[in-house]
């Protein structure tokens, strides 16, 4: 069985409680491709599965930057890394729900404009009971593989016909005909082509102002800190856990 067969693919997806033959959405393909990758391309490269939206900077430096960061000189200083450095290639897989039924109009622009970053590598989405890969976009029109043709397994040891894993036409579907459930898939070779990355998501709601598809902050909020903070301002805690006073 090859490594990234749909035989592969379906046993991965077990671990995210998808039985074999069911429908799989984009958010739980990227987490079956963090799984696959993690367990046989590892030293090559590492994929960064966003949650809410979000790219959390300080967790994506860590996973990039090779070694263990607490053990001396194995870590990598944010001025050391640099594309011949210690940086390892990351892929980042950002799951989105950029509407209900249908795509919101408000995030065009922005999903759009991605596709001309240098580090977008497509798009995984498309329409009920349809699942296509994006590959780039003209005007409104986004232009897609089909994944679901079948080719048996060539040996990549000797030549063999590459004319079977081409298109012989250009595919196309209107932007407000995609399911507004995507993921959008970039890929940072350096941590130069990172920080161009996060310069060029802060120039959508800065310069540009269009409203973004997913957003950068610099570490994950501390949600368990946040809850005891709003508890204690609603005053939800119980006195006992109140601490002592002296009342002068």
């Amino acid at each position: 069985m090859s490594l990234y067969s749909i035989y592969a693919v379906a046993k991965a997806g077990q671990a995210q409680g998808k039985s074999v033959g069911q429908w799989f959405g984009p958010s739980t393909m990227a987490h079956v491709i963090k799984a696959m990758v993690t367990e046989w391309h590892s030293r090559l490269f590492s994929v960064y599965v966003s949650n809410e939206s979000t790219i959390y900077r300080k967790q994506l430096l860590e996973l990039a930057r090779k070694g263990d960061p607490k053990k001396p000189g194995t870590g990598a200083s944010p001025e050391a890394s640099t594309c011949e450095g210690l940086w390892q290639p990351v892929l980042i897989i950002l799951p989105l729900r950029l509407g209900l039924e249908k795509l919101n109009r408000v995030y065009k622009p922005s999903l759009l404009r991605v596709f001309s970053w240098p580090q977008c590598v497509g798009m995984m989405g498309g329409k009920p009971s349809m699942s296509f890969y994006f590959i780039g976009a003209q005007d409104e029109n986004l232009f897609y593989l089909d994944p679901h043709t079948t080719r048996p397994v060539e040996s990549m040891q000797s030549a063999f016909n590459t004319e079977h894993y081409q298109c012989s036409q250009i595919r196309k579907m209107k932007l407000d005909d995609i399911d507004p459930c995507i993921a959008v898939c970039l890929f940072c070779k350096c941590e130069e082509d990172f920080h161009d990355l996060c310069a060029r998501q802060e120039e959508l709601s800065g310069t540009l102002q269009v409203e973004p598809i997913f957003v950068v902050e610099d570490d994950e909020p501390n949600y368990e800190e946040m809850a005891c903070v709003q508890a204690m301002m609603s005053g939800d805690l119980d006195e006992d856990e109140e601490d002592d006073f002296v009342l002068m």
